[in-house]
């Protein structure tokens, strides 16, 4: 396997993020990575594309966070800086910031109560339910904040801890379950899941979701893969390592 060195060469010859992992046989995240660590040590030149910008500026911005802070959960990043859990898992695991995580709900003073928290998602559900939906979703939730103001969505799920829980807290609708059960993965189960995948030829989360898709949904997601193994990166080359050594 090539070396950031490797990366950062090729990059500064021009390849795109795609063609230097497929020319290397490493996943797209972690080259991606390494050109966004490389830039911010100055060995390579600052980026113009705008991903790259704002993937630069979450990274600061996590960066910041922990320096202040000592420890964070991932709900907390997310509430601060606006990012996806999974965008905020990979930030967490490329700048090696794991170990600094928590799982303690901290004591915090919010700036809404609860029964304003209430009152937004009883207007958000008053203009969308028009639409045929069953349930508010998230998504739609956002589009309403965007327009209206208000508390984020990430903030109401890390009071409530689920947002299934903060729709019953408001007395709205909650949306039937799907024909997909949940279940309850053990780390072997998860690992030779990851094993099959591999042998497929993925590496990738967005690969790994797009086989997921064909094989079965009957499979953990990513984001329970990433939660309880530590990470992407490391599950996958452990998968990896264990089918090379029994292919000997």
């Amino acid at each position: 396997m090539k070396n950031k060195y490797d990366i950062i060469d090729l990059r500064e010859q021009g390849w795109s993020v795609a063609s230097i992992a497929e020319r290397t046989g490493v996943p797209r995240l972690r080259v991606s990575d390494e050109i966004y660590q490389a830039i911010e040590d100055g060995v390579l030149e600052p980026s113009t594309n705008k991903s790259v910008l704002e993937a630069l500026e979450n990274r600061a911005e996590v960066r910041a966070l922990f320096k202040k802070n000592g420890v964070l959960s991932i709900p907390e990043i997310m509430e601060r800086t606006g990012v996806s859990e999974a965008t905020a898992w990979r930030h967490v695991g490329a700048l090696g910031l794991l170990d600094k995580l928590t799982h303690e709900a901290p004591v915090r003073t919010y700036t809404y109560s609860d029964e304003e928290v209430m009152r937004a998602l009883r207007s958000a559900w008053r203009q969308v339910k028009s639409q045929g939906t069953e349930s508010l979703q998230v998504t739609q939730y956002k589009e309403w904040v965007a327009k209206n103001g208000g508390i984020s969505s990430e903030a109401i799920v890390h009071r409530f801890g689920t947002w299934t829980k903060a729709l019953t807290e408001a007395g709205l609708p909650i949306r039937s379950r799907t024909r997909y059960r949940a279940a309850t993965w053990t780390p072997d189960q998860m690992n030779n899941v990851l094993k099959k995948f591999v042998k497929s030829g993925g590496r990738t989360v967005d690969e790994y979701e797009a086989w997921r898709s064909v094989v079965s949904f009957e499979t953990p997601a990513r984001l329970t893969i990433m939660r309880n193994l530590g990470g992407w990166k490391e599950p996958v080359n452990r998968a990896m390592e264990e089918l090379f050594d029994k292919s000997k």
